[in-house]
């Protein structure tokens, strides 16, 4: 049975964010998008077919699930940003 890719969604490109992605970088049943305000954070990954880059948290579309691994004085307000858009199922905090 055919399965649809899920898509997943990380907010904030650091240290944590980039595991994370290097996580899910190469899984064939995975959208990956990510986003993080400091584009040079973001830069590495501008050519890689398998990550869309997005330049606002203006979700157009649905996500399975959203890592936000920012640091601790932003992560509140992203993540009241993404659940008032009801957009995404399930959320990962990072804790740092």
């Amino acid at each position: 049975m055919y399965k649809k890719k899920e898509n997943i969604l990380i907010v904030g490109c650091g240290n944590m964010g980039k595991a994370h992605i290097n996580s899910f970088i190469n899984k064939k049943k995975i959208n990956l998008f990510i986003y993080d305000k400091n584009k040079s954070q973001i830069k590495e990954y501008e050519n890689n077919k398998n990550i869309t880059i997005l330049n606002n948290l203006k979700l157009l579309k649905k996500y399975k699930f959203c890592i936000v691994s920012t640091n601790s004085f932003e992560r509140f307000n992203v993540f009241k940003n993404l659940v008032d858009q009801k957009k995404i199922e399930i959320f990962l905090l990072e804790k740092f």
